[in-house]
């Protein structure tokens, strides 16, 4: 999903680590643990490609705007922008739900839904 943050210089951002990333390694990237792997910056700049943070003691990261916000990295990004933490918890609890509904379809198992919930869920796909 392509994302547009509506940063200014001077506003307050969220850092996160990317999860299955490098720096994700031995964290624990539950909601319960966001304050370990997530970080309060401020903008420094924006451009037309990149956003410029400030974090920590004056150390500066730049995220690629047209990437999906990643960092700018010569080799695999670490970390992702984002304009506040509602916006990691939303996107962290779609991609739970997610992973659980995908769950319970694959596979060759015994069908476990009556023929009214799989209408019910054949209508909740098909909306726009």
């Amino acid at each position: 999903m392509e994302r547009k943050l509506n940063l200014k210089k001077g506003d307050k951002c969220i850092v996160a680590i990317m999860p299955r990333s490098n720096a994700a390694r031995h964290v624990n990237m539950s909601l319960e643990n966001i304050n370990n792997w997530t970080c309060e910056c401020e903008v420094i700049s924006v451009g037309r490609k990149y956003i410029e943070v400030k974090y920590g003691n004056n150390s500066t990261m730049q995220f690629d705007m047209t990437n999906n916000y990643w960092e700018k990295s010569i080799y695999s990004p670490d970390y992702v922008l984002y304009e506040n933490l509602e916006e990691i918890v939303e996107k962290e609890k779609r991609e739970d739900l997610h992973y659980k509904i995908k769950r319970a379809f694959e596979g060759y198992r015994e069908i476990k839904y009556t023929l009214d919930q799989l209408i019910r869920i054949n209508n909740i796909l098909e909306e726009k």
